[in-house]
């Protein structure tokens, strides 16, 4: 797909979006379970699905605005939280980790450090 070519493409948009929200890999489906649980509480978001930040780069500077917005970003990633600022502008910004050592089924670690549809669509209802 030409949008998978991109690096980063928008997998869910709202005309009345109050925030846009970066996700990667495994993360997009709990930034979309997130949006949904939003949208129903009248809090839309635009969801971005960026699978290689590299490629995504490269893009024009008009490609790389109509696909970010002009709304305030956030971004998840289960680890690396860091490297996302560069959109964000700010770490707090950012539901990742930044530490390792837990084990366990991937859905109850995930529950347990928040990365659950539910648990992110709580955090960025605080913040939007």
């Amino acid at each position: 797909s030409t949008d998978i070519a991109s690096g980063g493409y928008l997998v869910n948009d709202s005309d009345a979006a109050l925030a846009t929200l970066i996700a990667t890999g495994s993360e997009v489906s709990i930034a979309l379970e997130a949006a949904e649980t939003l949208a129903a509480q009248g809090k839309p978001i635009r969801v971005v699905s960026m699978p290689c930040l590299e490629r995504f780069l490269e893009n024009d500077d008009a490609y790389r605005a109509a696909i970010l917005g002009d709304l305030p970003i956030y971004a998840v990633e289960m680890g690396r939280p860091e490297i996302w600022c560069q959109f964000t502008g700010r770490l707090d910004r950012v539901f990742g980790l930044s530490g390792f050592g837990a084990s366990g089924p991937a859905a109850e670690v995930a529950k347990h450090f928040g990365f659950t549809g539910p648990q992110l669509a709580a955090r960025l209802a605080q913040q939007i």
